[in-house]
């Protein structure tokens, strides 16, 4: 199938735990139907069979990226690896893509025109645009918590949002999003299937989980859909556990970074010591999130142009003119 040819397929998680992650980029429609799985609509999440390996979770999150996760066994992950390149599909190099830019003055000037084609961030511009000049210049290498956060605004991290039922996780998610993405209701239990949205926060684009409501003595339904919750609450660059004046945030994940929120901020004082209180009934509170979650992922000090940024990932430049 020539047409593969043109499918790029990215290990972005590979480590001995719960879940892995494949990035996949080329037209969705196309894909699906190469794998012989059933399309996801764009914003949804949902457990799929993956080339006959496994069965794992599958994110889309517009018409021309998709985001699989396979159970994290380095050797399930390898197997479904090989049948995509069985398939025809390609593997992501970015130093390869480089030499896509020959009016480039540097490699690093030619990293840099690739990844602000595909970049969603618009801090992205003003991180990556100086670094020809400050890797020619010999500044300072930046540490590896920098490097991973400026790859964020290439990539966008992993958020999802984790708390009780009928809390009010979907009308953040939507006064985030500034748009319906997310269904609103007052029975718990509204949300019973993930729903994923890019949202910009604070200059930051991130891929935005918003999770089925957990609680205890779920069954059925309710309890697979908070089982893919839990799931996808392991790979996340950051976890929001949310809560309200009077319902707490959830236990912590093991490894995952998270963000206490608490939300109805307009019912009285939260009891939780949450590190933001958000009323979206008053507007109060959005923008203060929304920085507050920007400097998690990305630090202040991650955009300081005072850096020579390793934002390539973990490829050798060696050979690359």
């Amino acid at each position: 199938m020539s047409a593969c040819g043109s499918f790029l397929v990215r290990t972005s998680l590979l480590s001995p735990g719960a879940i892995s992650l494949l990035d996949i980029w080329g037209d969705a429609a196309s894909v699906f139907s190469i794998l012989n799985m059933a399309p996801v609509e764009v914003g949804s999440v949902a457990l799929r069979r993956l080339v006959g390996t496994d069965t794992g979770i599958v994110v889309l999150w517009n018409e021309y990226w998709l985001s699989v996760m396979p159970h994290g066994s380095p050797a399930i992950v390898e197997q479904i690896r090989s049948a995509l390149f069985t398939l025809g599909f390609s593997e992501f190099a970015e130093p390869e893509a480089a030499r896509a830019y020959p009016e480039a003055r540097s490699s690093v000037e030619a990293l840099t025109l690739h990844a602000l084609t595909r970049a969603l961030s618009p801090r992205a511009l003003e991180v990556l645009l100086p670094q020809h000049d400050a890797h020619m210049l010999g500044k300072p290498p930046a540490p590896g918590h920098v490097n991973r956060a400026v790859r964020r605004l290439i990539d966008p991290p992993l958020v999802v949002a984790l708390g009780p039922p009928n809390i009010g996780k979907s009308t953040l998610c939507n006064a985030l999003a500034g748009a319906s993405v997310a269904i609103v209701a007052d029975e718990p239990g509204t949300t019973r299937d993930p729903v994923g949205v890019l949202i910009n926060l604070d200059g930051v684009v991130v891929r935005w989980v918003d999770a089925p409501g957990i609680c205890a003595g779920a069954r059925g339904p309710d309890l697979e859909a908070q089982n893919l919750a839990l799931a996808l609450a392991q790979t996340a660059d950051l976890l929001i556990r949310v809560c309200d004046p009077l319902q707490p945030p959830l236990a912590a994940v093991p490894d995952v970074p998270a963000l206490d929120v608490c939300l109805r901020a307009d019912l009285g004082p939260e009891r939780w010591n949450a590190e933001a209180d958000v009323s979206v009934a008053r507007g109060v509170g959005l923008s203060q999130l929304a920085e507050v979650i920007r400097r998690r992922l990305v630090p202040d000090g991650a955009l300081d142009p005072c850096w020579a940024v390793r934002f390539w990932g973990d490829a050798d430049l060696s050979g690359v003119s």
